[in-house]
């Protein structure tokens, strides 16, 4: 498996369920977008038909993530399989015996997500055997952000999740804009954009 270069910020949106979603995803142009497949805990959960079906409508530029949590797995495998999945974001307590059988059946990124309270927290996450790290708080959707000076310099692709939430944009913990959502994802976007140059 080959990660891509992560030299340039990068942006995925997760939590597409509608077709409205994956209008307003493809006018936005990120990098990914994230799937929660059948977690019903989530009211974001989608089947995975209904993401096979919500595909077919994204721009061929926007790679498809599922984020599954304690997913059996064969429902991961099913969905790289059949070129629905770009990649798989592992969001429950998968161990590394399931990364390690997963990355075994396929060639697609795996993603771990680590939820980051402590520096021991983060030195775990650095640990995985997951082709990327994915950096949150714990309670995944909420738009909080967690303790970023924990981060170290990191030598390995990662995503860092949670700063935006109710059309706020964050920068390292504070508010800097309030915006309508339809303008959220373009701000978004030549923030980070620039941030990374």
């Amino acid at each position: 498996m080959k990660t891509e270069n992560f030299s340039k910020t990068k942006i995925k949106i997760c939590g597409l369920r509608r077709r409205e979603d994956i209008l307003a995803v493809n006018e936005a142009n990120p990098d990914y977008c994230g799937f929660i497949v059948e977690f019903p805990k989530s009211f974001r959960s989608v089947t995975a038909d209904e993401v096979r079906e919500l595909v077919k409508n994204l721009s061929p530029e926007i790679q498809p993530v599922g984020v599954f949590v304690n997913a059996s797995m064969e429902l991961v495998r099913s969905l790289l399989d059949d070129g629905t999945l770009a990649m798989a974001q592992l969001h429950g307590q998968e161990n590394e015996s399931y990364i390690a059988e997963l990355k075994a059946h396929t060639d697609k990124p795996v993603i771990k997500a680590f939820s980051i309270k402590t520096a021991d927290d983060m030195e775990n996450a650095l640990q995985s055997p997951a082709d990327y790290i994915l950096l949150d708080q714990g309670s995944g959707g909420t738009g909080k952000t967690f303790d970023w000076p924990l981060i170290p310099k990191i030598e390995r692709p990662f995503f860092l999740a949670g700063g935006i939430g109710e059309g706020l944009l964050i920068k390292h913990g504070e508010i800097v804009q309030k915006l309508p959502e339809e303008e959220l994802l373009d701000a978004l976007r030549n923030e980070l954009l620039n941030w990374s140059e």
